[in-house]
């Protein structure tokens, strides 16, 4: 693969990664494989191994932040005891819902509804998100490295910007923001390199 084909191979990838985070679990699974597959290219033909051995260490960490989320919530889901939690317990209580009820020796009660089994369903991503983060803190300190690497041959402040987003969206990635900013991040890092060409130093 020639380096401009490579640079578009890493592009698609990066915009694919990031459609990912709109709920199409395997479409950004793909994505990063095709992105791992164009940068490895872009390194080859640029004769740098360090690019080469950055994107292949985030490669894994991402991937298993990925697995260790997927595993977490079937985990969860089938193993989590039903009661509420004190968390979920706290929050009810605190706005005035019904739904635990108190004796002199504590919470002695508790009634379903379906607000309480969304609280308790976002208690539980967030504690397996929690968990996948590590590694892709860890990863997006590898994703930095590559966009940094790559814009020495693009020029492009697209391509850093997305990187340094990337790192603040992996350390929010609990929340909803963090995705938002990963999506913004792959979205930037595709397009710099569909639209930038690289240049040999």
């Amino acid at each position: 693969m020639d380096l401009n084909s490579a640079r578009i191979t890493a592009g698609v990838g990066a915009i694919l990664a990031g459609v990912g985070l709109l709920g199409y679990g395997v479409l950004g699974v793909v994505g990063m494989v095709i992105f791992l597959v164009g940068i490895v290219e872009v390194a080859n033909n640029l004769r740098d191994n360090v690019l080469r051995n950055y994107v292949i260490t985030w490669f894994v960490l991402a991937i298993t932040a990925f697995v260790v989320f997927i595993v977490g919530i079937f985990l969860l889901f089938f193993i989590h005891n039903p009661a509420f939690s004190m968390l979920v317990m706290i929050i009810v209580h605190a706005i005035g819902m019904p739904g635990v009820y108190y004796g002199h020796n504590g919470v002695y009660g508790f009634v379903y509804t379906p607000f309480t089994e969304l609280l308790q369903f976002m208690e539980l991503i967030m504690v397996v998100g929690i968990f996948a983060s590590i590694p892709l803190i860890i990863s997006s300190i590898f994703m930095y490295r590559i966009t940094k690497r790559t814009y020495v041959y693009t020029g492009s402040n697209y391509v850093r910007i997305g990187g340094l987003l990337y790192v603040i969206g992996a350390i929010l990635a609990p929340i909803i923001v963090g995705l938002v900013l990963l999506l913004i991040a792959w979205v930037m890092i595709g397009t710099a390199l569909l639209t930038t060409e690289l240049k040999h130093l």
